[in-house]
């Protein structure tokens, strides 16, 4: 196996910068969700201070994470990530199911994001995509025209990445654009006065227990693994 692994390593070519990687990591790690399920989701299940705590204990799991993958990419200095890891480690059986479950997960990805999408263009653009067929499934609706549009962005982002040089200057474009809209975001909400924590009752949800809001939140903390995987999937391409 590990003859395997190192004759696929010297076929790899080095083009990822180091602002390429954290480009890469950031723009996976942060994205739709992270403006998103704070309003809609995290603070009607736990309020203000049990997302912050929940936020917090899952901050540090995914620390230890971090940690562990920055010791198994220098371990392991090759691509793959984590199938790369099990299978080094534990065998083929393992890595087998290892890889199973991440097919799982990139699917989950790509069709989240797809459908993100459309959720922006609703926002921006009102209805201008929704025209053709209207299907309503689990409470939404789905238009052709915005299925075509999540369709065509998956393409455009296919052909971007058959280029990886031109992918990686994209990729770092808009993480800094990114960037700069959660420091511009961040900025705003601190200039505002937010001395008086009374203005953030009720500080749970009142209709579930503290304890539970917490432990849902900090049970969400998987969500950002994929920020770690994806910078592992491209640790040997890195310079």
């Amino acid at each position: 196996m590990s003859q395997l692994l190192n004759e696929e390593s010297q076929n790899r070519k080095t083009y990822l910068s180091g602002l390429g990687a954290w480009a890469l990591s950031f723009g996976c790690a942060v994205g739709w969700g992270c403006f998103v399920m704070p309003g809609s989701t995290f603070l009607p299940l736990a309020g203000p201070l049990g997302t912050a705590i929940g936020m917090f204990i899952g901050a540090i799991a995914m620390f230890i994470i971090a940690v562990s993958y920055h010791y198994l990419m220098n371990r392991f200095p090759d691509g793959g990530g984590s199938y790369t890891y099990t299978v080094s480690c534990f065998g083929y059986d393992q890595g087998f199911l290892n890889a199973w479950f991440l097919i799982l997960t990139y699917i989950a990805i790509i069709w989240a994001n797809a459908t993100a999408l459309p959720l922006i263009v609703r926002t921006l653009a009102g209805n201008t995509f929704q025209f053709g067929f209207d299907y309503y499934v689990a409470g939404f609706h789905c238009y052709m025209g915005e299925i075509l549009l999540a369709v065509f962005a998956l393409v455009c982002a296919a052909l971007i990445c058959l280029r990886r040089k031109r992918a990686e200057w994209l990729q770092i474009i808009a993480a800094v654009v990114l960037f700069g809209g959660v420091i511009i975001c961040t900025a705003s909400v601190f200039s505002n006065n937010i001395s008086n924590l009374a203005d953030l009752k009720p500080y749970y949800a009142p209709d579930k227990t503290a304890a539970y809001g917490i432990f849902t939140i900090f049970s969400l903390t998987p969500w950002a693994f994929v920020g770690f995987e994806s910078i592992s999937h491209s640790s040997h391409e890195a310079s």
